[in-house]
């Protein structure tokens, strides 16, 4: 469900705490926690049009579809990635 915030931890995959998105200062505490007891951690939460998608309805197909184009879109502005965008030009001196 898009609505469930997930604190994973990264080498297993395991799920180490599961709330609402309403509680998602539970799950970086509990995240914190268990980051000064030494694990690797994650915290899954879903996005805005995520959270909007699942609400009107959208298939799980079309929400792994709608993840794949954000993170398209976040990658084409990353300026590491040697692309930039309309703001940051490659080879400009604007930093980010």
């Amino acid at each position: 469900m898009a609505k469930a915030v997930k604190v994973i931890e990264i080498h297993s995959g395991e799920v180490l705490f599961s709330c609402d998105i309403a509680d998602i200062d539970k799950a970086y505490d509990y995240a914190e926690k268990m980051e000064s007891m030494g694990l690797d951690i994650k915290i899954d939460a879903p996005s805005c049009p995520e959270t909007l998608a699942t609400t009107l309805g959208a298939s799980s197909e079309s929400i792994d579809d709608l993840r794949e184009m954000i993170d398209e879109e976040i990658k084409s502005h990353d300026i590491t990635e040697g692309l930039g965008c309309a703001v940051c030009l490659p080879g400009s001196d604007l930093k980010q």
